[in-house]
């Protein structure tokens, strides 16, 4: 191998003539297969060391390779530096017209003094694992994530400058539009783009063309503002004014008047504050209703008065509903009506604002009244209408029951009582049945109808007992214990006094005093009492005729037999008859009485099937006659 040696120092060696005076060619020639001609080009440092040197050759593509290294192959050897002969490259690279290969640093010879392009000339594409733009902050590219290491500023303060990261689908992308409305920047996330938070992609926020999602990955997570500093939150109605705000200062949730808070999918229940009044309404009448708690499980509610403890409380625990003292229930568009518990007089008080203006209906609804051993009287009602005249209790009723039921249940009960005022000159009670339309009455119906069916169980038991004890009628006054008035036209068989019982029982008894009668009496039927009978040795037990008897009946067993009169009280009229068919017996008078004058304790023989008159003229002697049984009268002679 031929070499050009010079040990001293060369400013150059030519081929050819020098400054270009005729062009030279320098030719290296190929060897064999895969032998370029090569050119070694010999490097050395600064301390005069070589350090080797770089072969340069073209490969069988007339690629311009380079390498370290002597090749062995032309075509795979080395890195390319061209497809055409490579001419030098100047320092402002502006002769370099293809692709062209750098396998060293390239660094400027002075620290941010030189540009890579300028204003007018850009670079079209810069390919780089690694954009340092200080020794701290730095872009790392990789096969699908670039990251960023330090601060990173994009644009000047106060100048337009707009950034956009597409998604892998079109039109899905984040834009930041520096000049979004002429006058501030906006971050845009196109539609159903998601912004992500959390280590775990924990929570979303995305538009989804009609409406902002906010999602989780997991269910009672929560949205919070302001944990650190409370701030207000303002949600803007669709009218001027219609606002929702939570006052963060004052720890309020603020509904502006007229706003609407709104429960269910059609808006069918709403609450709203109209500047005067809290209503809450239905969006239609077919709704539903307002619940508050649950069955079994209730809350409490109150509802404070204008004065203190003037208050309705709903008392869950004791399924109650309370008004405290003295605050009224109230019924009526003018408070008409008022109910309420009167805590100075521990009472009831059901009452009108102002006389005449309402009443209380009970409409199909039974009341029970129950009341407790001890506690004193249940109802009581007090009618003070001096001057309107009205009645205090009024019943309408209407059909076969009764209009008041009157139940004992106790032995010494009573029904009714009715206390006259002092010095009363009015009815203390009345039936009226002369109003219109009139009472006309019915067979065996009375106004007044009093019914036993038990037998009394004691010695002057009654049904009806008037009593007028020690007091006295005035003087010249016309008093009456019971008194009887008909004005009517006299009707057959009609009477002012109707008395029926069974034949052996006494109609009508006056154990005292005086019957006046203004007109006649008629007798009619069975007498007032009828006794039977039967004489006994001495007229004891059956034989002796009982006072107030009417007509006695009997019979004998022997004719020695006697039956003892009563006690002669003047006017008492007595029929004996003798029952018996074949024996008499002996009609005695009382101890002190005489028959038609006779002796006293005189007797009478009654004959079989015979009948004797008796009239007590006076209070000791009784005038008789007798009727046979064929109908002979004959008098009674008193027998010694």
């Amino acid at each position: 191998m031929a070499k050009i040696t010079d040990t001293t120092t060369l400013d150059g060696i030519w081929i050819g003539s020098k400054w270009n005076e005729q062009r030279a060619i320098l030719n290296v020639p190929a060897g064999g297969s895969e032998e370029a001609g090569l050119l070694f080009l010999e490097s050395i440092d600064g301390s005069g060391v070589l350090q080797g040197g770089l072969y340069l050759w073209a490969d069988s593509a007339s690629a311009l390779r380079v390498s370290s290294s002597r090749p062995t192959d032309e075509n795979s050897d080395g890195s390319i530096l061209g497809t055409t002969a490579v001419s030098s490259a100047r320092r402002a690279l502006d002769n370099l017209a293809t692709t062209t290969i750098i396998n060293s640093s390239l660094v400027s010879d002075t620290d941010s003094t030189d540009d890579l392009g300028s204003s007018s000339i850009y670079w079209k594409n810069t390919f780089t694992d690694v954009l340092y733009m200080s020794a701290t902050s730095y872009l790392t590219g990789g096969s699908s994530v670039s990251v960023l290491t330090g601060g990173l500023t994009l644009g000047a303060d106060g100048t337009d400058t707009d950034l956009i990261c597409y998604g892998e689908t079109a039109g899905q992308y984040l834009h930041w539009d520096g000049d979004y409305d002429t006058t501030a920047g906006a971050l845009i996330l196109k539609d159903n783009v998601v912004l992500v938070l959390g280590t775990g992609n924990d929570a979303t926020i995305e538009w989804n063309e009609t409406d902002l999602a906010i999602d989780f990955v997991a269910d009672n997570m929560k949205v919070q503002f302001g944990s650190v500093h409370p701030s207000d939150l303002i949600l803007h109605g669709n009218t001027a004014g219609s606002d929702i705000t939570w006052d963060a200062s004052v720890d309020d949730l603020i509904v502006s008047d007229d706003v609407h808070v709104a429960f269910g999918d059609g808006s069918d229940l709403y609450l709203n504050f109209n500047a005067a009044d809290l209503e809450l309404r239905q969006a239609s009448p077919t709704n539903g209703g307002l619940k508050i708690g649950v069955s079994d499980h209730g809350i409490d509610v109150t509802f404070f008065g204008d004065t203190a403890t003037y208050d309705m409380i709903w008392n869950a625990s004791d399924n109650a509903l309370i008004f405290n003292d003295d605050a009224e229930l109230t019924f009526g568009t003018a408070l008409d009506i008022y109910m309420r518990w009167e805590n100075s007089g521990s009472t009831l008080d059901i009452g009108q604002t102002s006389d005449g203006t309402g009443s209380i209906d009970i409409i199909d609804t039974p009341v029970l009244m129950t009341g407790a051993d001890s506690a004193g009287t249940l109802l009581t009602i007090a009618g003070i209408d001096t001057t309107g005249n009205t009645d205090t209790v009024t019943l309408a009723h209407s059909g076969t029951g009764a209009g008041l039921h009157i139940t004992c249940t106790e032995a010494d009960s009573q029904g009714l009582e009715i206390d006259a005022a002092a010095n009363q000159t009015t009815w203390a009670a009345i039936i009226n049945g002369a109003g219109t339309p009139a009472w006309i009455g019915a067979n065996d119906i009375g106004m007044l109808t009093l019914k036993t069916d038990t037998a009394g169980a004691n010695a002057g038991a009654t049904a009806l007992l008037v009593q007028h004890a020690t007091a006295q009628p005035i003087t010249a006054a016309e008093g009456h214990l019971a008194r009887f008035i008909s004005t009517g036209t006299a009707q057959t068989n009609a009477y002012g006094v109707e008395i029926g019982v069974s034949t052996t029982q006494g109609a009508l008894h006056v154990s005292a005093g005086h019957s006046l009668f203004a007109e006649k009496t008629t007798h009619k039927g069975v007498f007032h009492t009828v006794t039977n009978g039967k004489a006994t040795v001495g007229g004891a037990t059956t034989g002796l005729i009982a006072a107030g008897c009417s007509f006695w009946s009997g019979d004998s067993d022997n004719d020695a037999h006697i039956v003892v009169l009563p006690t002669a009280v003047e006017g008492q009229q007595l029929v004996v008859f003798n029952d018996d068919s074949s024996q008499d017996f002996e009609l005695t008078a009382a101890a002190s009485d005489t028959i038609n004058g006779g002796t006293a304790a005189g007797a009478v023989t009654i004959a079989e099937d015979e009948v004797v008159f008796l009239f007590a003229v006076n209070a000791t002697d009784w005038r008789a006659f007798k009727i046979a049984g064929a109908g002979t009268l004959a008098t009674a002679g008193q027998s010694a």
